[in-house]
């Protein structure tokens, strides 16, 4: 049975980023954007459409990171899939903090983080405490 990464983002991490059931999800959010390398060699898929942009390791092709962005942003769509936790675009830094049963590993005015077993999940805000960008992050 195939994986269902929009139930689970998280799971992406880790994963490589050409194999097939990623490469399907990819595709289900914006069918004409393919994976590209950077100049350093790093394979990346960047959708401004789906409002999501997957980074992966150059030596291995695994998945380290996930962006997932709020209408707008830096010229992107809003992400329309589920986030992480329950969270919500249209939560503010004290909605978001109540999706978690711990307290964020790392605060400022700008963010606040939460650290797991095997990925650390980033709320990026705006000044007006607007969720911009939503982050997961993986050490490979």
């Amino acid at each position: 049975m195939a994986q269902d990464f929009s139930k689970d983002l998280p799971s992406l991490l880790g994963k490589e980023i050409g194999e097939a059931e990623v490469t399907r999800f990819l595709k289900k959010l914006d069918a004409g954007e393919a994976v590209r390398l950077t100049e350093l060699k790093e394979p990346r898929w960047i959708s401004e459409d789906a409002g999501v942009v997957v980074y992966a390791s150059p030596k291995s092709a695994r998945i380290h990171t996930v962006f997932l962005y709020a209408d707008g942003h830096e010229g992107h769509s809003q992400y329309k899939g589920p986030l992480p936790h329950g969270i919500k675009f249209s939560m503010d830094m004290k909605q978001v903090k109540s999706c978690f049963s711990k307290k964020p590993s790392g605060t400022s005015d700008e963010h606040l983080a939460w650290d797991f077993d095997d990925y650390r999940i980033v709320v990026n805000f705006d000044d007006e405490e607007a969720i911009t960008i939503v982050g997961l992050t993986s050490d490979l």
